[in-house]
């Protein structure tokens, strides 16, 4: 009998014991429990305080870029009438331009008026000196040996063609070089880019695509100039060698789209 008091006993004290490892564990779980989410308060408060301050700088950027912008447009305002002016005086110049068919090459076809070209089959022509024979380029059928001449032609969407002047005396026969060395300045379309007739026929920056290119040619200065005629965005301009006569250069590549002279609008 005593035996068996003892045990239990020995069974009660085991019993608090581990009562009392179990009460401290979760008071030890309790504490640990609220210092995470202590920590976890604190983290989420400098989250929430670093992403204030990202939309604050964000705001204060955004409000910045747009009083630069105000400030950029009311410049642009400002200097929009002698941009006006000045591509007036360049639209004053306008010249009667017409494409000469005796220059045309033989898979060429000018319409009656002069105003368009566009390529198809070779056709039996007669033998001219004046007519490119190898390459489908066509000229102006008058040339200019002084004064200042601008001129609109309609591209559209033609992927290829080359518009600019040349020079009267560049090479018909065989296969003459589109390069301003051999006396032709041009600006055109190659597929996808658009690039200049110098000798590495560079590329050109074109922001808009232009659905029609303003060729402004000036003699005595001896340069030529080309606008997307749209939106009077300049494009390019040659430092040319002119001799003899320049004339109005045209080519249509070889899509069936026509090159088009467009009249040039007050």
């Amino acid at each position: 009998m005593e035996e068996v008091k003892q045990d239990k006993m020995k069974t009660d004290k085991e019993y608090i014991r581990l009562h009392q490892e179990i009460e401290m564990a979760k008071q030890k779980g309790k504490q640990e429990c609220k210092m995470l989410q202590q920590e976890f308060e604190k983290e989420k408060a400098t989250i929430y305080a670093e992403h204030v301050q990202f939309r604050k700088e964000v705001d204060e950027a955004r409000e910045s870029d747009k009083a630069d912008y105000r400030k950029l447009l009311t410049k642009f305002e400002q200097w929009r009438p002698l941009v006006q002016s000045e591509w007036n005086r360049i639209r004053s110049h306008a010249a009667n331009v017409k494409m000469d068919p005796e220059t045309a090459n033989a898979c060429l076809t000018v319409s009656p008026d002069g105003q368009s070209v566009k390529a198809g089959k070779a056709q039996n022509v007669p033998d001219n000196p004046e007519w490119f024979e190898s390459v489908p380029y066509v000229l102006g059928s008058d040339g200019f040996t002084k004064g200042a001449h601008y001129w609109e032609v309609k591209v559209a969407d033609k992927a290829y063609w080359d518009v600019g002047v040349a020079d009267g005396s560049v090479q018909r026969k065989g296969m003459p070089n589109l390069c301003s060395d051999a006396g032709f300045w041009t600006i055109g379309r190659d597929g996808e880019p658009y690039g200049i007739s110098d000798a590495e026929r560079s590329k050109i920056t074109v922001t808009t695509r232009p659905q029609t290119i303003g060729v402004f040619l000036e003699m005595e200065a001896r340069r030529v100039s080309f606008y997307n005629a749209d939106d009077m965005f300049h494009l390019y301009t040659f430092k040319g060698n002119f001799s003899e006569k320049v004339y109005p250069f045209f080519w249509p590549g070889w899509e069936k789209s026509p090159l088009t002279i467009c009249p040039v609008k007050n």
